[in-house]
C-alpha cells in the first residue's frame, strides 16, 4: 500500500504519528465511548481531503491552504506539553525511597489538588530525583509548593 513512501517522511511525521503506537485497546475504548462525536468530525475531514484534492488537482496551488494551516498550528499554545490549555508547572526535589511519588501524589489528592502532568525530570541513582509536577491553575501549583514544602520536600514554581 504504500512502497518506497516512508523514505520521504521527514523527522517530524515520526512525531506526528505517535499516537498510532499507543495500544490499540487504548484507542477502542476511546473510540467506542465517542463515536457519536467524532463521525461529524470524520465527516468534515473527509469533505477537506476531498476538496484539498480536488484543488490540487485542478489548480496545482495550495498556498492559501498551508497558510491558513500555518495560522492555525500559531494558535497552539507552546508550553502545553501535549495540553491544549497551558498548565502551571512545579519542581519537587524528592528522596530516593520506595513510595515517594505516592507519598506526594496521595498528600495533593488529600488536599483536593489534581496533577494534570507528571514527569521524572533528573534521577540520580541513591541520591534521589526532580518531578515536574503540573496543574490546571497557578492557584494550585502555588498550593502544592506550600503543601509540599511544609511536609519537607523542596517545591518551587517553575
Amino acid at each position: 500500500e504504500r512502497p518506497g513512501t516512508l523514505s520521504f517522511a521527514a523527522g517530524g511525521f515520526r512525531d506526528l504519528t505517535r499516537v498510532a503506537s499507543a495500544p490499540y485497546q487504548m484507542w477502542h475504548d476511546i473510540l467506542s465511548t465517542n463515536r457519536e462525536s467524532i463521525e461529524p468530525v470524520l465527516d468534515q475531514l473527509v469533505q477537506h481531503l476531498h476538496r484539498f484534492k480536488k484543488k490540487l488537482l485542478s489548480e496545482g496551488n495550495l498556498q492559501d491552504e498551508f497558510y491558513a494551516a500555518a495560522a492555525t498550528r500559531n494558535e497552539l499554545p507552546h508550553n502545553g506539553k501535549g495540553f491544549l490549555t497551558p498548565l502551571s508547572e512545579i519542581l519537587v526535589i524528592t528522596r530516593d525511597t520506595p513510595g515517594v511519588i505516592a507519598e506526594i501524589a496521595s498528600s495533593l489528592a488529600q488536599q483536593n489538588i489534581n496533577i494534570k502532568d507528571i514527569e521524572v525530570v533528573k534521577v540520580r541513582e541513591g541520591e534521589g530525583g526532580t518531578l515536574m509536577l503540573a496543574f490546571e491553575t497557578p492557584a494550585d501549583a502555588r498550593s502544592a509548593v506550600e503543601l509540599l514544602n511544609r511536609l519537607g520536600f523542596t517545591a518551587r514554581e517553575r
